[in-house]
C-alpha cells in the first residue's frame, strides 16, 4: 500500500484540486410548494423553488455518477458530492473517482465540477462530507480499494474554501486511536453530524458498515478533536441474520442520536430497515428494531433532524413488487416523535419515477434540498437536485 500511494503521490496533487467545465450544464426548473402527501412536480409553482442536476451520466463517455452525498457550509453554499464511474453501475468496482460541484444559489445552479479525488484506476468510494464549523473547513472522506479489489482504508480530506480545493487523498490516511475495535469496512454514504448538545457538542460522527466471516456489523467513527484523531464508537453486530449496510444518523432535540441502517438481504418490500437510540453521543447503541410507517425497498436512505421541525428520511417508497432491483417513487417520510413512527410526505419527482440513492440538507428555515438518483429510464441517468419547501413537511 505504501509503494501505491507513493507511486500515486504526485498525481493526487496535481489532480485532487484540479476543476474542469461540466459538459452538461444544470438547468434550474420551477417547482411547487406542496402539501404532505402530494407531488412536487405536478403542481402550479407558488413559490420560489427550484431542481437542477448537478451530476449528468454520459453513457457515450462511459461516464455514470452515483451515490450523491450533500452539505450545507458556514457560508451557506451546499456542496453535492457524487462518485464518477467508469461503469454502468452493475458491478460496483472499477475506476471510480470522487467529484464535487457547488451552488451559491441553494441548488438552482452549480459551479465547475471538482475532481476531489482521482487515484488512477484505483476505485474510491462512499462519499462522507461534513462541515465543522469549530475550524471552519469542509472534510470529505471515502474508501479506496485498489485495481485488484482489495481495501486500502479511509482516507479524509479538507477544503476551506467551500469545496474549490482540496487537501491530497494520500495525506489523509484515517487511523484511529483505538485500533482494536477498527474493522475496515464502507462509511455512509450521506452527510455526517456535528454534534449540538451535551458534554459532547462539536463531536464529529459518523455510521460506517463491516462484513467479517460472513457476518455484518455496524459501528461508529467519531472525532472530538476537530478531525485530528478518530475513535470507534458503538459496534453493534446485525442482530439474527441481518445484513446491515449503509448507515445515517441524526441528532434528535434532545441529543439522543438516531441511527438508520438497510438490510440488503432478499426480503419482502417494506421491511428493510432498521433503527436503534444511541444516548451518549455514539459511544453505545440500543437494539436494532424496525419502526411503524416507514416502507420502502432495500437501498440507501437519509436522515435529516430539521431545526425546530419534523425529523425526515428519504428513500424510494414503491413497494408493490417482487423485483428487488426495482427501485422508484422518492419519497420523504415524516416523524414528529422522534423516529418512533412515520407518515409518508411528499413524492419527489412524479410517480412511477426511477430512484435510488439520495441525501438531505437543510438549506435555510424555509427548506431542505434533497440530492438524489433519478432518470426517465432509469435512476443511473442522473443525480438530481430539488428544493422542498418546509410547508410541505407538515
Amino acid at each position: 500500500m505504501n509503494r501505491l500511494l507513493m507511486a500515486l503521490g504526485a498525481l493526487v496533487s496535481a489532480i485532487a484540486v484540479s476543476t474542469v467545465p461540466t459538459a452538461l450544464p444544470a438547468q434550474a426548473v420551477p417547482i411547487a410548494a406542496t402539501v404532505p402527501g402530494q407531488t412536487l412536480r405536478t403542481l402550479a409553482a407558488t413559490t420560489a423553488a427550484c431542481t437542477s442536476t448537478p451530476f449528468a451520466s454520459r453513457a457515450a463517455a462511459k461516464t455514470w455518477y452515483r451515490i450523491p452525498a450533500i452539505v450545507r457550509t458556514g457560508s451557506g453554499a451546499i456542496v453535492a458530492f457524487a462518485e464518477r464511474r467508469d461503469n454502468d453501475s452493475t458491478t460496483d468496482r472499477g475506476n471510480y473517482d470522487i467529484v464535487a460541484r457547488t451552488s451559491t444559489d441553494r441548488g438552482c445552479t452549480w459551479g465547475p465540477l471538482t475532481v476531489v479525488a482521482d487515484l488512477g484506476s484505483n476505485h474510491l468510494s462512499s462519499p462522507v462530507p461534513l462541515w465543522d464549523p469549530t475550524t471552519s473547513s469542509l472534510l470529505l472522506f471515502s474508501s479506496l480499494r485498489d485495481t485488484h479489489d482489495v481495501y486500502q482504508g479511509l482516507y479524509l480530506q479538507r477544503s476551506s474554501d467551500d469545496g474549490a480545493t482540496w487537501t491530497p487523498l494520500a495525506d489523509g490516511r484515517v487511523r484511529v486511536t483505538n485500533p482494536a475495535r477498527w474493522k475496515g469496512g464502507l462509511q455512509g454514504p450521506g452527510h455526517g453530524l456535528v454534534l449540538t448538545h451535551g458534554p459532547a457538542a462539536g463531536r464529529l460522527i459518523f455510521a460506517m458498515g463491516y462484513k467479517k466471516s460472513g457476518h455484518y456489523g455496524t459501528y461508529a467513527l467519531y472525532s472530538d478533536d476537530g478531525g485530528v484523531s478518530w475513535q470507534v464508537g458503538f459496534d453493534r453486530a446485525a442482530p439474527g441474520k441481518l445484513q446491515l449496510i449503509e448507515g445515517t444518523i441524526a441528532e434528535l432535540p434532545d441529543g439522543r442520536l438516531l441511527v438508520s441502517y438497510r438490510d440488503k438481504r432478499k426480503t419482502k418490500p417494506g421491511t428493510n430497515r432498521v433503527f436503534a437510540i444511541s444516548t451518549d453521543a455514539g459511544a453505545t447503541l440500543s437494539t436494532y428494531r424496525t419502526r411503524p410507517g416507514v416502507k420502502t425497498m432495500a437501498v440507501e436512505a437519509s436522515l435529516l433532524q430539521t431545526s425546530g421541525g419534523p425529523l425526515l428520511l428519504s428513500a424510494p417508497s414503491f413497494i408493490k413488487t417482487k423485483n428487488l432491483s426495482i427501485r422508484k417513487d422518492m419519497r420523504i417520510f415524516i416523524s414528529t416523535n422522534g423516529g418512533s413512527s412515520w407518515r409518508k410526505g411528499p413524492l419527489i419527482g412524479g410517480k412511477a419515477r426511477p430512484s435510488a440513492y439520495s441525501d438531505l440538507v437543510e438549506l435555510d428555515a424555509a427548506s431542505v434540498g434533497l440530492l438524489y438518483e433519478t432518470g426517465k429510464r432509469s435512476w443511473r441517468e442522473r443525480i438530481a437536485f430539488v428544493q422542498v419547501p418546509r410547508s410541505a413537511l407538515g
